[in-house]
């Protein structure tokens, strides 16, 4: 059996549904996985995995001393990746100066590049020069096919081990999905309240304060019976609108069961960052496979589903715009239309399951 190590930053291992999607695919395709995770809070499951924590995060402030815990980062994982494997696997644009390292080394390496490289790679010419060769010989993993293009067009390069994992749910959360599919399209139709939600929480880029102004409007226009809900992440700052409710940070399973109380899902990504442009939010899937109405901006990585409930609307003209989406949603539900059947198959993590493990062996041969 090959070994391979994964080296991943996140929050919690037990709330990063990538990542659990991702083991599967490893153990299923036969390897033996060891982990390195940097995370803030532990996980439960300890198999396999060596957790850490960064001693500075408890002494400094968020977004305070940066440098200073980089450096604790750094130290750290160079120390961490000592441990002997094969292959390894970086599910994090942090750990490039272990990808470096290994890439001088001779090391096979995956490279999962869910984000969109900082834009200093690109444009600085010694940066651009080593990000290409790393690209040419690492196998590069992307959440979709505008985003490698993307790459081979910024780095003048053909991505020849290349794979494309798109960030659909798994069978799993689909099963639990259609569980409360069926009572959740109930509510959408017999609920007195216009519900409306946005998840991730308060966060900058996701057109949070915009959303709530043009609500509000909403609320005053027409529409009184609106309530918000913000699922996940950080509350709504201003605690005096009785319109908006928090769930605050929330595991995966509870983020699935809370995002079932909405009627209509606003998932909003500031379009002038590339990474955001190129997104691959699982919240949009989640909406689908709950039958609930999604509004979005205009994306090439999201409008290629045809699915009945997704509204789409422009930035220039954000707050009228999501009110007339609104407006139109909420007499189509006064109205009884029911969505168009959609194939979940389309958005299933495991179908694409086949490729994966083609490419894995192809590259580690």
């Amino acid at each position: 059996m090959k070994k391979i190590t994964y080296y991943i930053r996140t929050n919690s291992l037990d709330s990063d549904d990538r990542f659990n999607k991702t083991q599967q695919f490893l153990k299923q395709s036969g390897w033996n996985v060891d982990t390195v995770a940097i995370v803030k809070d532990k996980s439960k499951n300890l198999h396999n995995i060596k957790e850490t924590r960064l001693f500075t995060r408890n002494i400094f402030k968020q977004n305070s001393f940066k440098v200073i815990k980089y450096f604790e980062f750094f130290l750290k994982t160079l120390f961490l990746s000592r441990m002997r494997s094969s292959y390894s696997w970086f599910a994090n644009f942090d750990f490039l100066h272990v990808q470096i390292l290994f890439l001088f080394l001779g090391k096979k390496v995956i490279w999962d590049l869910h984000e969109y490289p900082p834009a200093v790679f690109v444009k600085n010419p010694m940066f651009h020069f080593l990000f290409r060769q790393m690209l040419k010989r690492n196998l590069v993993i992307c959440c979709n096919k505008e985003r490698l293009q993307q790459l081979e067009q910024d780095f003048f390069i053909e991505v020849k081990s290349n794979l494309v994992i798109r960030n659909f749910p798994s069978e799993d959360t689909l099963n639990k999905i259609a569980k409360i599919s069926s009572s959740s399209n109930e509510v959408l139709v017999n609920n007195e309240l216009f519900n409306i939600g946005i998840i991730g929480g308060y966060l900058p880029g996701r057109y949070v304060d915009e959303s709530i102004k043009a609500l509000k409007a909403l609320r005053e226009k027409k529409v009184e019976n609106i309530e918000v809900l913000l699922i996940g992440g950080n509350p709504y700052p201003e605690s005096n609108l009785d319109f908006i409710k928090s769930t605050g940070p929330l595991s995966f399973e509870s983020l699935v069961e809370q995002s079932s109380k909405i009627s209509v899902s606003l998932c909003f990504y500031d379009p002038k960052e590339i990474n955001n442009y190129l997104c691959e939010p699982n919240r949009f899937y989640q909406a689908i496979a709950l039958q609930q109405y999604i509004i979005t901006f205009d994306f090439p990585t999201l409008r290629q589903f045809n699915y009945s409930r997704h509204r789409i609307i422009s930035t220039e003209n954000f707050e009228s715009d999501l009110i007339s989406a609104l407006e139109s949603i909420s007499l189509e539900i006064e109205a009884g239309v029911k969505s168009e059947d959609f194939l979940l198959s389309n958005i299933t993590f495991e179908n694409q399951f086949t490729s994966f493990d083609k490419k894995m062996v192809k590259y580690c041969d």
